[in-house]
């Protein structure tokens, strides 16, 4: 729901997520953009596996592949097609930046984008991955970190929570490099969701 109102209130032209898994999240924020009318609005969606690789594995425990959705029908859904565009490489890698560098030379000065990380939950991947998409989010716009909670749950095992900490006390030379941020708790309107909502200041 979150997602929902960061989505109506910025009206942004570009998500970009990575980690796609079976492609949920991605299907998600599209059906927002389809019904706000936002016919060019895109979703860059980045895993390393393909969805119907993802589709063949399990869920979680004694849990099976879905039997209400063929592998690979989401594909020709028109939603999907209309909105997203899914890369399969990792969200650190030269492939991916590459893609998403294009990506943004289809923005407009006057379009945003929103940035969220939801792949490879270890404190240091998480941290590689600011380090390249932390520099995109324009000023006013959010860098969503999926998970944090997973640092509460594993402690003391550090996670996308330890990234986060590293870069909301980043000292001012690399607050140049990568932009200000700050945790914007204002639109947890529902209390804390789990996952840390990052809107950049400067």
């Amino acid at each position: 729901m979150i997602f929902q109102q960061l989505l109506y209130m910025l009206r942004p032209q570009l998500f970009i997520e990575t980690g796609t898994f079976r492609g949920g999240f991605a299907y998600f924020i599209a059906t927002i953009f389809h019904l706000m009318g936002e016919k060019d609005a895109r979703v860059l969606t980045i895993g390393e596996n393909t969805i119907e690789q993802e589709e063949m594995s399990r869920c979680g425990p004694g849990r099976t592949p879905s039997k209400t959705r063929p592998r690979g029908a989401l594909f020709h859904d028109s939603i999907w097609k209309q909105h997203v565009r899914p890369i399969v490489a990792s969200s650190i890698s030269a492939l991916a930046m590459q893609v998403v560098k294009k990506e943004l030379l289809w923005l407009r000065p006057d379009e945003t984008m929103i940035v969220s990380l939801d792949s490879d939950h270890q404190g240091g991947h998480v941290w590689a991955e600011i380090e390249l998409y932390a520099p995109l989010v324009p000023v006013g716009s959010y860098l969503v970190v999926q998970d944090v909670i997973l640092d509460y749950v594993k402690a003391p095992w550090a996670g996308p929570k330890s990234a986060v900490d590293k870069l909301l006390n980043a000292p001012e030379a690399l607050r140049k490099a990568l932009g200000t941020f700050v945790w914007d708790k204002s639109v947890e309107i529902f209390g804390f969701t789990g996952h840390m909502y990052l809107r950049r200041i400067a």
